[in-house]
């Protein structure tokens, strides 16, 4: 499939594929390209925690990911994201309505790089988030929390 040409692609650095039928196993064949700086998957519907997990796991330097209103997505896929991607600068989360606060307190406890952070619509997070980002992520410029 045309995904698996990408795989091939090392130059490739930035990929947004936001709003197509990319599945895990999609994910996990882009991942073959270990120089993806930015990850673009928002409302990729068919992706799951195990697709992220696949991707992360081969590219450890992954400094932006936007995986908003991906509705399947729990606090496993930020468990991943945090322990593999630790230099992440922006992630974005918008729309996730299965992340909490555990998937927070696994980003501000690893991911001490994070500049920009988008929680906006994550209705189960709490006050207890912000608590975590205020003790792990020091160099937080932008925190959008809309709506």
């Amino acid at each position: 499939s045309g995904i698996e040409l990408l795989g091939n692609m090392l130059s490739l650095v930035s990929i947004d594929l936001s709003g197509t039928n990319i599945s895990d196993q999609g994910l996990a064949v882009l991942g073959c390209t270990r120089n993806i700086k930015e990850l673009i998957v928002s409302e990729c519907l068919g992706i799951t925690d195990v697709g992220i997990q696949k991707f992360c796991y081969q590219v450890k330097e992954l400094e932006q990911l936007d995986v908003s209103h991906c509705l399947s997505l729990t606090n496993q896929t930020m468990k991943t994201v945090a322990f593999c991607c630790q230099k992440l600068t922006a992630l974005v989360i918008a729309g996730c309505p299965k992340m909490t606060d555990l998937s927070i307190q696994y980003i501000a406890g690893v991911c001490h790089y994070l500049h920009i952070l988008d929680i906006s619509g994550c209705i189960h997070l709490t006050d207890r988030s912000l608590k975590y980002l205020w003790k792990g992520c020091k160099k937080l410029r932008i925190l959008k929390m809309l709506y």
